[in-house]
C-alpha cells in the first residue's frame, strides 16, 4: 500500500528539484552583498628620486577667412623630469621640473617649415638667437612646487619663461594629475576647478574658471586607468575667447601606477571647432594628440621622427 507523503518529505522533494540541499544556501534575503573593492590613489614620493617623462605633442590648427584656408602643423618631442627635493611627514613633496631636450617642427601654411633639435651642434650654430629662451630652458628649473600625496599644488614657485609676467603657468602647474583624498571604487569620480586667464582686449585680461572631471575606469594588475574631462565653468559666448580655450577642451586616459605611486602615462585629445573667431564669416579648427609616458630614457633621449 501506498503512505501518504508527509510535510517533510514533501519539502525534501521540492528543494531537491530546486537544486538545494538542506542547509546549505541560504536564502536570497540572507544572502550577503559583497562591497565594491576600494583603492587609494596616492603619489608615493621618494627623496631625491627623479621621474622622467618623454612627451610627444601634435597640432593641426585650420583657419578659414572669407574665401582663404590656411593649416599650421606642429610637432613637439620633449624630455623632462621631476626632480624630488624632499619629502615631509605627510608626504608632501617639494619638486623641480627640469626640461633636458626639445625637438620641434612646425608648418606654417604655405610659408615653409621650421625645425629645431636642442641636442643638434647645426641648429645651435644656425639659430641660437632664435631659439635662445628654449636653450636658456634646457637643464634649468621651470618651477619649484610643493604637492601633496593627492597631487594638490600647496605651493608654487614660477622659474624660467614661468616667471615673466604674461606667461601661462597654469600647464606647468597641473603637471600632475589631481587624485581623489580617498579610496575609490571603479566608476567613482572626482573633480578639480581651475582658473586660466584670457586676453579680452589688448592688455585687458579675464579668468575663466574651468574643470577637470576623472572616472576611474577600472584597475588591472595594479594600474589604474583613469578618464578625464574637461569642461568650461565661466558662461562664455564670444568666439574670440572661445578661440583661446579651444586647445584645453580635451578628454583623455591616464594610467596610475598603485605601488609605485606614480603616473605611468597620459593620453589626451582635442577636437573641437569654433565659428566666427575673427570675424563673419571665419572659423578656426583644432585637432591634437597628447602623450606622455615615464620612461627609463636617460636625457637626450629625444629622436626626431623619420623623414
Amino acid at each position: 500500500m501506498r503512505h501518504a507523503i508527509s510535510k517533510t518529505e514533501l519539502i525534501l522533494v521540492v528543494m531537491a528539484i530546486a537544486g538545494n540541499s538542506v542547509g546549505v544556501r541560504p536564502s536570497m534575503a540572507q544572502e550577503a552583498v559583497q562591497p565594491a573593492a576600494t583603492y587609494r590613489l596616492a603619489y608615493k614620493f621618494v627623496p631625491s628620486d627623479m621621474l622622467r617623462y618623454r612627451v610627444v605633442h601634435d597640432t593641426e590648427m585650420t583657419v578659414h577667412y572669407n574665401q582663404a584656408k590656411q593649416v599650421d602643423r606642429h610637432h613637439s618631442e620633449t624630455v623632462r623630469h621631476l626632480q624630488i627635493a624632499s619629502v615631509d611627514s605627510m608626504g608632501a613633496a617639494d619638486v623641480e621640473i627640469v626640461i633636458d631636450r626639445v625637438y620641434l617642427k612646425a608648418q606654417r601654411g604655405e610659408n615653409g617649415s621650421d625645425e629645431f633639435d636642442s641636442d643638434d651642434p647645426e641648429t645651435r650654430a644656425t639659430k641660437f638667437q632664435k631659439f635662445k629662451a628654449i636653450y636658456d630652458s634646457i637643464g634649468q628649473p621651470q618651477a619649484r612646487l610643493t604637492l601633496s600625496p593627492a597631487g594638490k599644488v600647496l605651493r608654487f614657485t614660477p622659474l624660467g619663461q614661468f616667471k615673466d609676467a604674461g606667461a601661462d603657468a597654469e600647464p606647468v602647474r597641473s603637471i600632475l594629475t589631481q587624485l581623489p583624498e580617498k579610496p575609490v571604487a571603479v566608476g567613482d569620480k572626482w573633480s578639480e576647478e581651475y582658473d586660466v586667464e584670457v586676453t579680452v582686449e589688448q592688455s585687458l585680461k579675464q579668468k575663466i574658471t574651468m574643470i577637470r572631471k576623472f572616472r576611474l575606469l577600472s584597475v588591472e594588475n595594479r594600474i589604474a586607468r583613469i578618464e578625464l574631462k574637461t569642461g568650461i565653468v565661466t558662461p562664455v559666448s564670444d568666439p574670440q575667447i572661445e578661440a583661446q580655450l579651444i586647445q584645453r577642451d580635451l578628454s583623455g586616459v591616464i594610467e596610475f601606477d598603485l605601488d609605485r605611486g606614480t603616473i605611468v602615462s597620459r593620453r589626451h585629445t582635442v577636437n573641437k571647432s569654433v565659428v566666427n573667431p575673427f570675424g563673419n564669416p571665419s572659423s578656426l579648427k583644432a585637432v591634437s594628440s597628447y602623450e606622455e609616458r615615464l620612461t627609463p630614457l636617460v636625457a637626450g633621449a629625444v629622436k626626431p621622427p623619420a623623414r
